[in-house]
């Protein structure tokens, strides 16, 4: 009798341990991670990411995760910069809504397709951003979107330039929602400030 309960309480125990809450972590660049890069390969769904004032010379990809990367002073004190050899932000990998990047400023990136941002099949919040001086082979200086669902609130989309279409935002196939924010001198052969194609809705 006294084995089988002490075997009982062993198995609530455990059950009790595994259907615990989980909850989400705050990760700290560069405390924690030296790069935004690594903090995002670290994360769990659900973390959110805090990037200190400085600049981060990287490029930088969601990886499918339901997380926030977050400045803690801002756009004009938090910048990543691709230095010119690739795009800066990547969301490729089927990101939601709940994939936020916040309060950076986004420059020197450069590609086929999204100088900037890079957005493919994916549905990502970006916020409070400053989206400067990008540039693309082809199509969306500042940024590309294909395929996607996206939430723009307050960006600066300032002196990128695309040679063929859509200097700050090539938008293919997709939706949009865009509150706040400006388009100050950015540049293509069509559709200086945005080129829209195949898509069903834009707000």
């Amino acid at each position: 009798e006294t084995l089988m309960r002490t075997t009982t309480f062993i198995i609530g125990a455990v059950i009790f341990v595994c259907t615990g809450t989980t909850f989400s972590d705050i990760i700290n660049v560069p405390n924690d991670f030296p790069s935004i890069q690594d903090a995002i390969t670290a994360a769990e769904p659900g973390d959110e990411i805090l990037v200190e004032a400085g600049t981060y010379s990287e490029s930088i990809d969601f990886l499918g995760k339901t997380i926030s990367v977050t400045s803690v002073s801002g756009s004009s004190n938090t910048i990543i910069d691709g230095g010119g050899s690739g795009v800066v932000v990547s969301f490729i990998t089927g990101e939601t809504q709940k994939s936020l990047l916040d309060g950076f400023t986004i420059q020197f990136g450069s590609g086929l397709l999204g100088g900037g941002v890079y957005i493919n099949t994916a549905s990502p919040t970006i916020k409070n951003c400053l989206i400067k001086s990008n540039q693309a082979t082809l199509q969306g200086g500042a940024m590309y979107v294909i395929a996607g669902n996206i939430e723009l609130e307050n960006i600066v989309f300032e002196g990128n330039v695309a040679v063929s279409s859509g200097g700050a935002i090539y938008l293919r196939e997709s939706s949009a929602t865009i509150t706040g924010g400006s388009m100050l001198s950015n540049s293509a052969t069509n559709g200086g400030a945005m080129y829209i194609k195949d898509s069903t809705g834009f707000v």
